[in-house]
């Protein structure tokens, strides 16, 4: 019978690629002996980001929320196209 393992990992566990690169290596070292649930929560800030962007909306600040909104997306495409967990 195999054991059944739930990971959690956010913040900085995946704040840079380093981190994300060292989190697929803890993944891999059970994937073969074991059935594993990852649950992956937000990379480091970008929580705190999405408040800001919420506050930005409430007060109309609506041109500042979008541009908030871009660099989330400019930080998961720049981390993402380095990332080597093959």
């Amino acid at each position: 019978m195999r054991n059944m393992i739930v990971m959690k990992f956010g913040g900085s566990a995946l704040g840079n690629k380093e981190n994300i690169e060292r989190t697929c290596q803890i993944v891999k070292t059970y994937n073969n002996k074991d059935r594993i649930i990852i649950i992956v929560s937000a990379m480091k800030g970008v929580t705190d980001k999405l408040y800001e962007i919420a506050d930005k909306l409430k007060k109309r600040k609506t041109y500042s929320a979008i541009h908030d909104c871009g660099e989330i997306e400019k930080l998961h495409y720049s981390t993402l196209k380095f990332i080597t967990c093959g």
